[in-house]
């Protein structure tokens, strides 16, 4: 564990640090003023401070310090029978408390307590095969690579690229991915650079010690510290600016950065989750895209398909995002059947986010109707043909993918490089098409 000692008495101070630091990592600080100031630049899984202190006292780190890091545990440390303090700081969210001067086995004891509880919050918190299928509804192949993928991603901690069209639900899969792992007790932050401008972006990343248009102000911090521990969702990675691409390879590189405005270095501790519409690949090549970003962003990647390439997954999803948005809206109304076949066989050009818009138009204009029929669904759904342009589309790429197999004795590799695709993209298509796969010839 990490943690945070603020005491202003040097020799209790020295006390504490000589007895935890071989079990702990450990940060000093004379009094709550400074711990306030760690707390917004490193992520901390402990403080002990003290009752008394210079500028903020242990009651006023406790209220502040939760703010700043509500996954962080507080101890305070109190005069010896001074229940009222002990009573104060545990309303305000301390964790625990231990009178001065303190028996160190049972100082020791108290921590350990705390260490243990975040041990259980974090093997509570990490999900089961069963809890990622709930949060990636469907059945076709695509979609049972994706969550294979999201259970390994979720174990470990390196950085993910999302690819993949317009509202195909790269955040659903991003979020997924935070919630099957250990930093799924910690923030999960997402940040949209498609849609923030370049001055801006680098305020929402790195924060800024303090806003040039003002006398005074306050240090602002970033989404980079605001993340700790947790999850940092950047969507739209392609269009950041160069400027901004390069100050973001020391903090994937050497996991540092700075505000804007400073030259103190913070440590960042968050995973790293980016999503793009553009192959990165192709933007490196161009020259668009720094390639040493690139690869320090693409350890594991994850290409999403369009909506119109995996229908089978549409019931399950209006179902799933239904039970969300009908309790929102609070309606009673069900999806009949029917309603379910006729959407299954629209090609939904918008993907994941045009079903869940056409979800909520249903649920707000069926009003107080006990069951949503396809008569309320808009022309361009209703009454849709099986056979249309999406599945024309599919049936030419299954011809495509045949003659490629064909054409490299169906090895998997060569026919990949011939479609320009990666294995782990054709191997998928095989399976949603249902190909067969005969042994290259000896």
């Amino acid at each position: 564990m990490v943690i945070l000692i603020a005491e202003d008495e040097p020799s209790i101070r020295r006390a504490l640090e000589m007895l935890l630091k071989n079990e702990h990592d450990i940060i000093s600080c004379e009094d709550g003023k400074q711990a306030l100031q760690e707390l917004t630049r490193t992520s901390v899984d402990l403080v002990i401070t003290d009752f008394q202190m210079p500028f903020v006292s242990g009651l006023e780190l406790i209220q502040k310090g939760k703010n700043i890091s509500p996954s962080t545990a507080f101890i305070l440390m109190t005069a010896f029978g001074s229940t009222t303090q002990a009573v104060e700081a545990i309303q305000l969210g301390a964790d625990d408390y231990f009178s001065k001067p303190f028996d160190v086995s049972e100082m020791k004891h108290r921590i350990r307590k705390i260490e243990e509880l975040r041990s259980f919050k974090v093997e509570k918190a990490v999900s089961t095969s069963e809890d990622v299928a709930k949060r990636l509804p469907g059945n076709s192949p695509y979609i049972q690579a994706a969550r294979r993928f999201v259970a390994a991603a979720g174990a470990s901690t390196s950085s993910v690229l999302l690819l993949g069209p317009q509202g195909v639900g790269k955040e659903f899969v991003a979020l997924a991915i935070h919630e099957s792992g250990h930093r799924s007790i910690y923030p999960f932050l997402s940040l949209d650079c498609d849609t923030t401008v370049q001055d801006k972006l680098e305020v929402e990343l790195f924060g800024q010690e303090k806003d040039a248009g003002k006398k005074t102000s306050n240090p602002r911090p970033g989404k980079l510290e605001l993340a700790r521990g947790g999850t940092l969702f950047l969507n739209g990675i392609s269009s950041i600016p160069a400027p901004v691409q390069a100050k973001l390879v020391p903090v994937l590189r050497d996991n540092v950065f700075s505000r804007i405005g400073s030259s103190r270095q913070i440590r960042v501790n968050a995973r790293f989750i980016v999503a793009s519409t553009t192959p990165l690949k192709q933007l490196v090549q161009d020259g668009k895209f720094r390639e040493d970003l690139y690869y320090l962003l693409n350890i594991l990647s994850l290409e999403l398909p369009p909506l119109a390439n995996r229908k089978d997954d549409i019931p399950a999803l209006a179902e799933f995002f239904w039970e969300k948005i009908s309790r929102d809206i609070k309606t009673n109304a069900k999806l009949a059947p029917e309603t379910i076949a006729e959407m299954s066989r629209y090609s939904f050009p918008g993907n994941v986010r045009e079903l869940m818009n056409l979800l909520e138009r249903l649920a707000v204009l069926g009003g107080e109707v006990p069951v949503i029929t396809p008569d309320l669904l808009p022309p361009e759904i209703h009454g849709a043909q099986d056979w249309g342009l999406d599945e024309k589309i599919a049936d030419f790429e299954k011809r495509l993918l045949q003659d490629a197999l064909r054409e490299a004795e169906y090895d998997v590799a060569r026919a990949a490089k011939l479609l320009k695709l990666s294995e782990d993209t054709l191997n998928t298509k095989i399976q949603h098409h249902q190909l067969s796969l005969r042994r290259k010839a000896a």
